[in-house]
């Protein structure tokens, strides 16, 4: 039963995520990615993925703290280490619980990335990890939106790619 509540919570927020493509102003998408996140932590939840909920709990509180304030080197580091440090309490150290932290650490690290290129290499990484976490805690829902989400990624880089050449 839990997989299936589990999956169709996922479902809400991949529908989510889809809408935000939609969307044009920065403050609207960062909101519905706040949304997104909510609905793929209940997911992680309800499907036992713990370190799932610390990282969309962790980008629900990046998103609404940089309305505030400008994301610098140290608050970057806050977030990533306060994020690894909850994985080892929660005793999370399995490699596989450890995706959605280091996915999450490299896209912090580099969301004010200015090159497009880097970003979209950044965005297809992390998005494989999360492949990997979501397939291994059965959000299989996850698991089909990540691929597809990897392949237009990665058709748009082509295409970057070869516009830059």
């Amino acid at each position: 039963m839990n997989l299936l509540i589990g999956n169709a919570i996922a479902l809400l927020g991949s529908f989510v995520m889809i809408g935000i493509g939609f969307l044009k102003k920065k403050e609207q998408i960062i909101l519905a990615q706040c949304l997104q996140c909510f609905f793929m932590g209940l997911s992680n939840l309800v499907l036992g993925g713990i370190t799932g909920v610390i990282t969309n709990l962790f980008t629900i509180l990046r998103n609404l703290i940089s309305f505030k304030i400008e994301f610098k080197s140290n608050v970057k580091i806050l977030f990533i280490v306060v994020q690894w440090i909850l994985a080892f309490v929660l005793h999370q150290i399995q490699w596989i619980n450890l995706l959605p932290i280091l996915s999450t650490s490299i896209f912090t690290w580099y969301m004010d990335c200015k090159n497009p290129i880097t970003f979209k290499i950044v965005v297809i990484g992390t998005l494989i990890m999360w492949l990997i976490y979501d397939f291994s805690i059965q959000n299989y829902v996850a698991s089909f939106f990540d691929v597809i989400t990897i392949c237009t990624n990665t058709f748009t880089l082509i295409q970057m790619k070869k516009r830059a050449i």
